[in-house]
């Protein structure tokens, strides 16, 4: 038996390391961070109630958090970019770049220019993005 309907343009993703969902099986998860709990909320609230699972490997995990929250910051402020263009950057040069231009206060920018690595600057950069977005913050990209 086929199942057909729309997708909505876009879904939330929830990254799901090591687990593995089967056709016709559950998979019960304890949510309890605040930013995929907000996501269930909301998904709940549309008709269709879908969220999207992956599986991200390592940092390719940190990068599909990234890239939500900015696709979001941007969005939100009414900003443009070229997408693609952003995906095939390298890391570094991307990080560094979003580290600089983006408007956050002078102790957080200290803090990216402290990070001891490339995967701490951009876990802080997650973190100062997700304050900003549910702070309702006013950073701009300068």
């Amino acid at each position: 038996m086929a199942f057909s309907f729309d997708l909505p343009d876009s879904i939330p993703v929830f990254p799901l390391p090591k687990a593995v969902l089967l056709p016709r099986s559950r998979l019960p998860l304890h949510i309890f961070e605040p930013r995929y709990l907000s996501m269930i909320e909301d998904a709940m609230k549309t008709p269709g109630r879908l969220i999207g699972m992956i599986q991200p490997a390592g940092e390719d995990r940190l990068h599909t958090i990234l890239f939500g929250l900015l696709q979001r910051y941007f969005e939100g402020r009414g900003l443009s970019t070229d997408w693609e263009a952003m995906k095939e950057a390298e890391d570094e040069l991307l990080i560094n770049s979003l580290s600089m231009l983006l408007d956050f206060e002078t102790e957080d920018k200290q803090a990216l220019l402290e990070a001891p690595s490339l995967i701490t600057r951009r876990e802080t950069l997650i973190t100062l993005i997700e304050y900003s977005l549910r702070s309702g913050g006013e950073a701009i990209v300068q």
